[in-house]
């Protein structure tokens, strides 16, 4: 499990605050959605998406459950 380190604890949470998602159309004419977290920026198509939310759901549920 990853552990977030002291001095990154204030930037990762403005970081958070910041991250912006908005509407976007792929090259191949698909609607998707462009996504800042700091200086991160990708675009999914809808089904990349809820692909990557399920996988962040799955580790917040691991992180939930495992004991440090």
């Amino acid at each position: 499990m990853f552990i977030e380190q002291d001095h990154n604890y204030l930037k990762n949470r403005q970081e958070a605050h910041y991250a912006t998602a908005r509407p976007a159309r792929l090259v191949n004419g698909e609607p998707g959605v462009s996504i800042r977290i700091g200086k991160i920026f990708t675009v999914f198509s809808k089904a990349e998406f809820e692909a990557f939310v399920e996988k962040a759901s799955k580790a917040i549920d691991k992180a939930e459950r495992t004991e440090l």
